[in-house]
């Protein structure tokens, strides 16, 4: 069940964020370095933690 609900809030995720682009009072190249921003910041733990657990 859970990966399921992983990528229902991956898919809405993805959905809003065209809406919510539109609504940013920003240049794009600052949205853009935003998302990157954001992305890393959940990304670089995850992938610290399954590194470890993955032999060499």
């Amino acid at each position: 069940m859970k990966p399921y609900i992983t990528l229902f809030v991956g898919v809405l995720s993805v959905s809003f964020a065209a809406t919510f682009i539109r609504l940013a009072d920003a240049p794009p190249l600052v949205i853009a370095t935003y998302r990157l921003a954001i992305a890393s910041v959940i990304l670089i733990p995850i992938a610290a933690v399954k590194s470890r657990k993955s032999p060499p």
